[in-house]
């Protein structure tokens, strides 16, 4: 990779290969409008790092323009796929700002870089196009992930455009009417419009199958690679609990073995066809199915069915191969709507044990200290940390420490609340948010407040548990100690709570370990 200065704006060009992208180039795109182009909007050395790395070895030229008017006048000049914009730098009128840069650049995607502080307005410019905003100091992976879904979309777009090709010649050998044409185009543009719903675009893929098969009855079934089970995700004629309830492994029944094969199945009477799978045939109206892989370049991500054709009618091979075409279009607005969801999950939770991460469990924190002030109710907060957890790191290493705080974290999900937030806080540490608390204290006479009740309760369960790994201790148990602080009355800021919770959880590490100190109260 290298960098240049442009004398004629004093930009900067970064350029990385990516042949990959390549083969995504846009027809539609105008000469000048290059699929392989980023604009950067910032003076920060540590962002344009970061793009630049995330970009990798693709074949990507980065523009770093250091305001926002250079910026218009470039993208007036020459229009780029991407925009990359630091907060800092739009300040106060981003809103105004950001549908400027889509509209000079030809409707480029816009990525905006914000730090905490600026956390909420940035969620405010979102409304404004910005396709996804990136926290400050962002580590690589965050943008490569939203970055290589920007790239991944635009390939789909450029294969949505080929679908049309392919639909006009089907049209001929098939003597498929313009009509339905029209329709099954509309239908996959309206699943690439939709990714940004997982659990819309869900139903809506199951609405398109049983209007473009005319069918009554059908289920979207979704692999669970680790399981290397499908389970219905959507399904229109099947009971709630039978939803719930059904799960079908590779290679098992005729749903697994589509999956497993990766071919369709068209069914014209099953009576004939398959005599072994007749044992349930008077739940339906007709005999003839169409079961169709969900594929995303060769690789199995789900299975659709679709039965019970309005007038009793049998599926055909031309009905094959329209389902096949939106079975592919579906495949990869799914796959897309997955990313986008993974990439939203992994903004606010920790890798490795699946809790919210310290940025969220703050943001919940605030949000919650506006709430209780408006409706004059107390919540507590309670940071824990594992004892002598450096010892089991020395001792074991690390992997094994990563296991026990895996556990760990488990354990402290099924011992808490469903509205309670719980947060890996940092290395051993963990943060609890208690909304409510002074109902529950009421309620159930409790001596001290229910927040301190609450982590007691965590610690119990916690010293009287056995750990898989059989590394926390010679018996396989460990403990941990904690500090509590109670809204309004240790403080009424979000940094002092947790300030006054850490230092109980100090005085509970001083007084021995394995206990509990709130402002309050002693271990019980």
């Amino acid at each position: 990779m290298h960098g240049r200065l442009d004398p004629r704006c004093g930009r900067t060009l970064l350029r990385t290969r990516r042949p990959d992208l390549q083969r995504g180039r846009s027809p539609a795109m105008s000469e000048q409008t290059s699929i392989d182009r980023v604009v950067l909007i910032s003076e920060s050395a540590d962002l344009r790092s970061a793009l630049a790395r995330a970009c990798g070895d693709g074949r990507v030229e980065i523009e770093v323009l250091p305001s926002c008017i250079q910026a218009v006048r470039r993208l007036r000049e020459s229009p780029a796929a991407w925009v990359v914009a630091s907060f800092e730098e739009l300040g106060e009128k981003a809103a105004e700002i950001i549908p400027v840069l889509r509209e000079v650049s030809g409707g480029a995607e816009v990525f905006l870089a914000a730090n905490a502080a600026n956390a909420e307005r940035a969620e405010v410019a979102v409304r404004h196009g910005v396709s996804v905003w990136l926290a400050e100091p962002s580590d690589h992976g965050d943008i490569a992930s939203a970055l290589e879904s920007a790239f991944k979309r635009r390939r789909d777009l450029a294969e949505v455009r080929a679908v049309r090709e392919t639909l006009r010649v089907r049209e001929e050998e098939l003597s498929i009417s313009r009509a339905q044409t029209d329709a099954l185009l509309l239908e996959c543009e309206r699943l690439h419009k939709s990714i940004a719903d997982l659990e819309g675009l869900q139903k809506l893929v199951m609405d398109v199958f049983l209007r473009q098969s005319q069918a009554e009855r059908g289920s979207l079934m979704l692999l669970d690679e680790q399981r290397q089970e499908l389970a219905i995700c959507s399904a229109t004629g099947l009971a709630e609990d039978v939803m719930r309830q059904t799960r079908v492994k590779l290679g098992e029944a005729i749903a697994g073995r589509v999956a497993s094969e990766g071919r369709p199945l068209l069914v014209r009477d099953v009576r004939r066809e398959l005599p072994g799978h007749t044992n349930r045939i008077a739940a339906y109206k007709t005999p003839s199915f169409v079961s169709l892989p969900l594929k995303v370049e060769e690789r199995v991500i789900g299975v659709v069915n679709v039965t019970d054709r309005s007038a009793g009618r049998t599926f055909g091979e031309s009905d094959l191969s329209t389902l096949s075409t939106l079975a592919n279009q579906a495949a990869i607005a799914i796959e897309d709507a997955q990313l986008l969801d993974r990439a939203r999950r992994l903004s606010v939770t920790d890798e490795l044990t699946g809790l919210y991460n310290r940025r969220y469990f703050l943001d919940c924190l605030g949000c919650e200290i506006e709430r209780s002030a408006r409706h004059s109710h107390q919540f507590a907060v309670a940071i824990l940390d594992i004892d002598h957890f450096k010892l089991y790191n020395d001792r074991y290493g690390h992997p094994a420490g990563d296991a026990i705080l895996r556990e760990l974290a488990r354990l402290l999900r099924q011992n808490l609340r469903h509205a309670d937030v719980v947060a890996r806080y940092g290395g051993e540490e963990f943060a609890i948010l208690y909304p409510e608390v002074d109902r529950v204290t009421r309620i159930a006479y409790l001596p001290n407040s229910a927040g301190f009740h609450f982590t007691e309760r965590l610690r119990l369960a916690i010293v009287n548990h056995r750990f898989q790994s059989g590394l926390a201790g010679r018996d396989g148990r460990l403990t941990i100690s904690g500090g509590v602080a109670l809204f309004p009355y240790d403080g009424k800021a979000g940094g002092d709570l947790i300030r006054r919770a850490d230092e109980n959880l100090y005085r509970a590490k001083a007084s021995g370990r394995n206990r509990i100190y709130s402002s309050t109260s002693h271990r019980q």
